[in-house]
């Protein structure tokens, strides 16, 4: 980083990056029944998608020199610092979805020349599945070799009124998740590049020979989700709409939640709307986040140690909402405003625990043990905000955007049982800023000169865990005969371009009285970066 200076007695040159290839195919056959006028149709999707990707710059994080964190004492500050290198890690990821679609027209009634019930069917797989090498393999649910088979199967019939529409859906889901360890290979494949640590250091060289392959172990996951809902939307005048709704689910792995939601909106003028909604929701974990490695295959990544929780629970939430949007101006160049302000009640929602990281921790140079970060349901919560865009337009496809938002989200209880400190009441959520803006402009005709410029900005609590900043993307385009081809530059304002996450280098979380405060790590944004890109549209 800037004006740090790496440890020097360093002589091993590793090499990281984040680069990343990958294709993909997309092909829809569709036929439709009773003519090219005809309501029905069958489709047949296909989607596949290959992926790989270097995250050694990803993982790779940097200790300035004088970092003690959360144990080890003040001599181990003093020698601590330096680089962890995760190089060699490499990710593969493969996605193929198969999907039918169909729909039928019931019965002989009409309602303006249309069919007035409508049956709809939709099965679709996905098969997910990714390997990971290389010595940051299993440090994080996301770096887990795993292969996720899902099933999406649902059915929904539509009955059409003069004044309103009358819906009924039944879905039925599956998911499998496979995940494999290699007992010991990983904890032989990380260690701290930096400093030299010594001959009774409990490391081994990843560079160097390894032992024989153990065995792999399997961890399996599976839960069955069934879910209906009657939902029936009205417009009873010209000006007055609504809609109510009742979901019913049912998870074999979370049990069962029944939530309704109901929304309003008025439309005094052809030019306003005024709109409020209220219900109630239920978001389940996903599998790989009850996932807990064994001790042998945990690996810290910046001196903490990131595994699931087999305990982690659904958690529910009451939203309120209410919004208006206006259009101001004549219809050549509008002015489009839109305003919403929202409360959503959180009850046990899931956080994950921020412990103070422990530098070169399980060693025998610092025999303290790597402190866990893992989700736990937290007690309660709430968001509350605003958001308010505008949307000018200055000629036929030019057009002038700018935003604003205000989203205060953060914990109100949290159980004595998980309260370690790393939690803090009444304080902004990490990673979920409280300030955010943009503005943008951009004129994209359907042929022809395309170009736009959006500035981006985002207040404190970030998801760098850095100061507020701004970051700059740019495109030019040109679109013809079905070919695109444009220069897309991304964070051009070059900033926290910094190679690496600096461990404990983010703002200070949490003052709870009588336990230590939390120094973050600092992330870094991919630097100014230019790509050519051209597509083929058929």
């Amino acid at each position: 980083p800037p004006g740090v200076s790496p440890p020097t007695n360093d002589e091993t040159l590793q090499s990281v990056g984040s680069d990343s290839s990958g294709n993909s195919i997309l092909t829809k056959l569709r036929y439709q029944l009773g003519g090219p006028n005809g309501y029905g149709y069958l489709q047949l999707d296909f989607r596949d998608q290959t992926v790989v990707k270097d995250d050694s710059a990803l993982l790779t994080n940097y200790t300035p020199p004088g970092f003690g964190g959360g144990g080890g004492g003040d001599a181990i500050a003093a020698q601590s610092g330096g680089y962890q290198s995760f190089a060699g890690t490499v990710l593969g990821a493969h996605n193929a979805n198969y999907g039918l679609d169909a729909q039928l027209p019931l019965g002989n009634q009409q309602l303006n020349g249309a069919p007035a019930t409508l049956l709809q069917f939709s099965h679709l797989t996905t098969l997910a599945s990714q390997s990971v090498s290389g010595p940051g393999a299993e440090t994080m649910q996301y770096l887990y070799n795993q292969r996720d088979l899902l099933g999406d199967d649902w059915l929904e019939l539509d009955h059409h009124f003069s004044n309103g529409l009358l819906s009924f859906k039944y879905n039925l889901g599956t998911e499998t998740l496979a995940t494999n360890y290699i007992q010991g290979q990983v904890v032989a494949g990380a260690q701290p590049v930096g400093p030299p640590i010594g001959p009774d250091a409990v490391s081994v060289d990843a560079l160097g020979p390894r032992a024989q392959a153990p065995p792999v172990q399997n961890f399996t996951l599976g839960q069955t989700q069934r879910s209906a809902v009657l939902r029936y939307n009205g417009d009873p005048t010209s000006q007055i709409h609504y809609s109510v709704a009742a979901y019913d689910s049912d998870f074999s792995t979370f049990g069962r939640s029944f939530d309704p939601r109901a929304g309003f909106v008025w439309t005094p003028t052809q030019n306003t709307a005024v709109r409020a909604s209220v219900g109630t929701t239920f978001q389940t974990p996903q599998l790989s986040e009850l996932v807990v490695p064994p001790p042998a295959d945990r690996v810290p990544v910046g001196g903490v140690i990131y595994i699931g929780n087999p305990n982690l629970q659904p958690d529910h939430a009451t939203d309120y909402d209410v919004g208006m949007e206006q259009i101001f101006g004549n219809s050549h160049r509008p002015l489009h405003l839109s305003i919403d302000l929202y409360q959503t009640n959180l009850r046990s929602p899931s956080s994950q625990l921020q412990p103070v990281p422990i530098p070169d921790c399980q060693t025998k140079r610092n025999p303290v043990p790597c402190p866990l970060s893992y989700p736990v349901n937290a007690g309660n919560g709430s968001y509350r905000g605003i958001d308010v865009h505008a949307d000018q337009q200055l000629a036929r496809d030019l057009h002038l955007r700018a935003g604003w938002s205000v989203d205060s989200s953060f914990l109100t209880v949290i159980p004595v049982s998980i309260q370690d400190g790393t939690l803090a009441a009444g304080e902004q959520t990490l990673g979920q800023p409280l300030h955010k803006a943009y503005v943008a402009i951009g004129e994209e005709p359907v042929e022809g000169l395309r170009y736009g410029a959006e500035l981006d900005y985002e207040g404190w609590y970030n998801e760098l865990n850095r100061s507020p900043y701004a970051a700059l993307n740019a495109h030019v385009a040109y679109r013809h005969a079905g070919y695109e081809y444009g220069v897309y530059g991304t964070n051009l304002t070059n900033v926290y371009a910094n190679p690496f996450t600096v461990i404990g280098g983010g703002f200070i979380y949490g003052a709870i009285a009588g336990q230590p405060v939390i120094p973050t790590d600092a992330y870094a944004l991919q630097g100014a970066a230019v790509n050519f890109v051209v597509t083929r549209t058929i």
